[in-house]
């Protein structure tokens, strides 16, 4: 078992091709320096896995019927890990991992029949976005994505909303520098403000609706400068104020982050691309 207590999750989904490590077309390490990631925690099937040089060993099982996670976050000393579970099953799981300790805390149907699709953290409270959709090959029983609030010092919910009414998925959250949550949910921009509990702002952006999973990326936030984001296989530049919404290009955009240089960076297949600002 690899030594990860001083790795930092900065992007769960793969930035170069699948997983093994030996199935990849091209050495992905070049590409993560460039895009700033210290180390890529790869996530596939039931599990997660490590860099190559370790031997690529599997750093954890959630099982549980899950089967695959689809978000993670980063919150210090533990790593949040949501899931979908496997074909003809609803209720995905919430998981807490300690890397450090080995100590893993899963918690499925957290959002009851739901499943987890998008996580953000800010100090002890992890906000998480649901998709109505279970595993393939079974109806969605739950009519509403919904955002919820876990306190991870007391492993419970302390909140959950309808962020948009009608969107089968809360496909992105992103928390800002004041503490507010901004989230993409089926066409929807929407901003989340936790001290009254309530969405503060929404409009609805994006010509279609998005991913059953939540494949949509951002908003990546420049401070006062236009926000960005991954939708609909496009690249999109947000305006957070007007809650309007530019389209830069398409063709397959997904998997957006910034760069460490501040630039953004995005895919389209198995090829990577460079926003310059």
């Amino acid at each position: 078992m690899p030594k990860l207590s001083s790795y930092r999750v900065v992007d769960a989904h793969r930035p170069a091709g699948p997983v093994p490590f030996d199935d990849l077309p091209e050495d992905p390490r070049p590409k993560m320096d460039r895009l700033g990631i210290e180390a890529a925690w790869v996530t596939h099937t039931l599990s997660l896995y490590a860099d190559a040089q370790e031997g690529n060993d599997a750093l954890l099982r959630i099982d549980n019927e899950q089967d695959r996670p689809q978000a993670c976050a980063d919150l210090g000393e533990l790593m949040a890990v949501g899931g979908v579970p496997k074909s003809g099953r609803l209720g995905g799981a919430l998981t807490l991992w300690n890397p450090a300790t080995g100590e893993l805390d899963v918690r499925r149907d957290i959002v009851p029949q739901q499943s987890v699709v998008s996580l953000a953290g800010s100090g002890n409270l992890l906000y998480g976005g649901t998709s109505v959709n279970g595993g393939y090959g079974i109806e969605p029983t739950a009519t509403e994505a919904r955002l919820f609030v876990f306190d991870t010092k007391t492993r419970r919910v302390v909140r959950s909303v309808v962020p948009v009414p009608g969107a089968d998925s809360v496909n992105a959250l992103t928390v800002d520098a004041r503490g507010r949550v901004w989230g993409l949910a089926d066409g929807t921009l929407f901003a989340y403000d936790p001290r009254p509990g309530k969405v503060v702002k929404s409009r609805r952006i994006f010509p279609v609706r998005s991913s059953m999973y939540g494949q949509e990326r951002g908003p990546v936030l420049r401070g006062d400068r236009p926000a960005y984001a991954s939708m609909a296989g496009s690249l999109w530049r947000l305006d957070l104020r007007s809650l309007k919404g530019e389209r830069l290009t398409g063709d397959g955009v997904s998997h957006l982050i910034e760069g460490r240089d501040g630039d953004l960076y995005y895919t389209r297949g198995t090829k990577l691309y460079r926003c310059r600002f």
